[in-house]
């Protein structure tokens, strides 16, 4: 994902959980993360998102969860026209999960699902409208596509979005770019089922798991070393899941 001020068209630039308790899970992940929370701004009767910040700096966001859609964390892309991208999408064997909503008074957003079933989403946005900080403690730091079917993610993905997959030396991933910025990854899903994976930055993966099960959520991976990481995967006590990374 971007670590700047700039959130090009086709690139990942927020992540929101769906909740069917948000203020519930805003007490969870403002103890987890150490997040503050503040409405995004008119807002009156709850029907926006309540944005989560990290050192008064916006960087997610919780809402009421649909119909239909189960407590999960999912990424948003950028886009400049909705519609056209709702299109390309179908064109390619992708589906629309969700039609087109207002986010808040400013975007529009859809879920969708890759030609894989792997559901994101899109929101038409200004490039500003992303988070404001990433790779920081308590912000998110990557996004990974976990695919059963590597081929046809890069086609997908490289048609809508414009994005390429190059390989990693040595490495069991490889790193998604667009226009050479890198973006994101995407990694074999192996027995898993396929996912966009949602990392955040925490100084402590072990006390970030510990603290995960006694505010009610629960440790699905176990803190684990990888080069140059420490990392957990927890759900949230709704059961959407995030992933957390050590960062020095």
């Amino acid at each position: 994902m971007p670590n700047d001020d700039r959130h090009p068209a086709g690139a990942p630039f927020w992540v929101e959980s769906f909740q069917p308790d948000p203020h519930t899970a805003a007490e969870f992940y403002g103890a987890l993360l150490g997040w503050s929370f503040d409405n995004a701004p008119g807002v009156s009767d709850g029907a926006e998102p309540l944005l989560a910040l990290a050192g008064g700096k916006r960087v997610a966001s919780i809402r009421q969860s649909p119909d239909g859609v189960p407590p999960t964390w999912l990424m948003h892309i950028r886009v400049e026209n909705l519609a056209r991208v709702l299109a390309e999408v179908d064109a390619v064997g992708g589906s629309s999960l969700m039609s087109p909503s207002d986010w808040d008074s400013t975007s529009r957003m859809s879920i969708v699902a890759d030609s894989t079933g792997v559901p994101f989403c899109i929101r038409e946005a200004d490039s500003d409208g992303g988070v404001e900080a990433s790779g920081e403690i308590g912000t998110w730091a990557m996004a990974s596509l976990h695919s059963t079917n590597v081929q046809a993610a890069r086609e997908f993905y490289g048609h809508v979005f414009g994005w390429e997959l190059r390989p990693v030396p040595d490495a069991p991933f490889s790193q998604w770019t667009l226009a050479d910025q890198s973006i994101g990854l995407i990694v074999d899903a192996g027995n898993t089922p396929q996912h966009w994976s949602i990392n955040f930055a925490v100084a402590d993966a072990d006390t970030v798991a510990e603290d995960a099960a006694s505010l009610g959520g629960a440790v699905l991976i176990a803190p684990f070393d990888t080069d140059g990481h420490r990392n957990t995967v927890i759900a949230d006590p709704a059961g959407a899941v995030i992933a957390c990374s050590t960062v020095d």
